[in-house]
């Protein structure tokens, strides 16, 4: 077996790596994502040690999340009293991706760090970067930005944001970022689907899953014959595996017009068959053997024993023919007699089983 397959089954089991997690449908998030979910609660439950320790094992299964582990990093370093640190790393997650929430969470440690009006300007490119995706409400309804109520750059930051997200502009523009994000969502699906076929394409043109089918299709073929009656064992496996094999070298012959790898397929599955076999016999005959040794001398149709057998189930007949030709006062005693063989002959056959 060949490198490539066993990285192939690796990757089909275990989903071990990165190229593993981006194979799976697009409902549900990838390992990476949700390892830097976990630092989220670890973060939130002051864990920093934990939530740092999955960031890194996040930033190693999927390099493109970076942004999103800036972020992250960044709030810890914000809740652990680091503000210039968190400040620089909330900085550089917004400059990646403005989608993200990190440059109101920049504002919000710049009036941490009382610096207000450098506040006030993130705010402004904040309002620019997202437009209509965020809302006025969330700025004025954040705890930290209250201190800068009395500004008067802050007041017009929010009017001119307010007045261009309740115009008729903008709410054009909100339906347009809606779509936009319903195209992005799909385009995502579609690019995991892409991954996701082209895996199961790869997996199934390798040698190993053609073997496997043609096993599968043989074994099926031999429980129609074992139903049908036609052969008994070993040979209706053989008949079943000979007529999957000739099923499956004219299919494949059929359509690769004559350039399928059909004969070394149906070797390898014939052979593996074959061991299976032999495997399985070679069990049942070992435990056909243990049981037989295991029995020892209890067994009444071993032949040092058998002579006695014989002689039990002769006593118990002759007792049971003279029972029914004797007198009625000699039935009494004939019967006592023939219990008494009889159970000395159940217990001598119940010990043998």
């Amino acid at each position: 077996m060949t490198t490539r397959v066993w990285l192939i089954l690796s990757l089909w089991l275990a989903a071990a790596t990165p190229a593993a997690a981006s194979m799976q449908f697009w409902p549900f998030g990838t390992d990476a994502e949700r390892l830097i979910q976990d630092a989220r609660l670890a973060r939130q439950r002051l864990d920093f040690a934990g939530a740092a320790t999955l960031l890194d094992d996040a930033i190693t299964q999927d390099p493109h999340l970076e942004a999103k582990v800036l972020h992250e990093r960044g709030l810890i370093a914000r809740d652990r009293g680091d503000l210039e640190t968190a400040l620089s790393l909330l900085k550089r997650a917004a400059d990646m991706d403005g989608t993200l929430p990190a440059r109101v969470d920049q504002a919000g440690v710049l009036v941490q760090l009382g610096r207000w009006p450098e506040a006030v300007e993130v705010l402004r490119q904040a309002f620019d970067e997202r437009g209509t995706s965020l809302t006025v409400d969330q700025v004025t309804g954040d705890k930290r930005f209250v201190k800068l109520g009395t500004l008067k750059p802050y007041q017009e930051v929010i009017d001119a944001a307010r007045s261009e997200q309740s115009g008729p502009f903008g709410r054009v523009l909100i339906r347009l970022e809606r779509l936009q994000a319903s195209a992005n969502s799909a385009e995502y699906g579609l690019q995991r689907l892409a991954v996701w076929l082209g895996f199961v394409r790869e997996l199934a043109t390798e040698p190993v899953t053609l073997v496997v089918l043609l096993v599968l299709l043989g074994l099926f073929l031999t429980f129609g014959i074992n139903q049908l009656g036609l052969f008994r064992p070993p040979w209706n496996l053989f008949a079943g595996m000979l007529t999957a094999s000739a099923l499956w070298s004219g299919a494949t012959r059929a359509v690769t017009n004559g350039q399928s790898m059909a004969p070394v397929t149906v070797l390898c599955a014939l052979v593996s068959v074959m061991v299976m076999w032999f495997i399985g016999f070679a069990v049942r005959t070992a435990w056909h053997r243990y049981q037989l040794a295991k029995m020892g001398a209890g067994d009444p149709f071993a032949p040092e024993h058998l002579a006695d057998t014989l002689l039990l189930v002769d006593e118990v007949s002759r007792l049971g023919h003279r029972i029914s030709g004797s007198r009625k006062r000699d039935q009494r005693v004939l019967a006592e007699a023939l219990r008494q063989a009889g159970e000395t002959l159940r217990e001598r056959l119940d010990k043998g089983t």
